[in-house]
């Protein structure tokens, strides 16, 4: 199977499908990481030259992944988004 084309790499992640991209240039790097399966993406940006930001948005997202989430704000218990104001408890869109 392939696993990079057009500057995409395919590969998963606890099982689940992801399709990401990342490079470094002197004193910066990024990675945009997919689990469309999800509905899910992270994106981090750096300030430092090692390549790091993809480690790190595999670790984001296997915190998404875990059971009982639904304590980060704008997340329930399903991963759809929340909305709702400060005053107003959220509700799932």
């Amino acid at each position: 199977p392939i696993k990079y084309g057009f500057g995409w790499q395919i590969k998963s992640l606890e099982g689940r499908r992801s399709i990401g991209h990342s490079g470094s240039t002197s004193g910066f790097s990024a990675s945009l990481q997919r689990y469309p399966d999800d509905r899910l993406a992270v994106i981090v940006l750096t300030n430092t030259g090692e390549r790091i930001a993809t480690k790190l948005a595999e670790k984001v997202a296997s915190f998404y992944f875990r059971p009982g989430h639904a304590g980060l704000p704008g997340c329930s218990s399903t991963g759809k988004a929340l909305r709702g104001s400060a005053d107003a408890p959220p509700q799932e869109q």
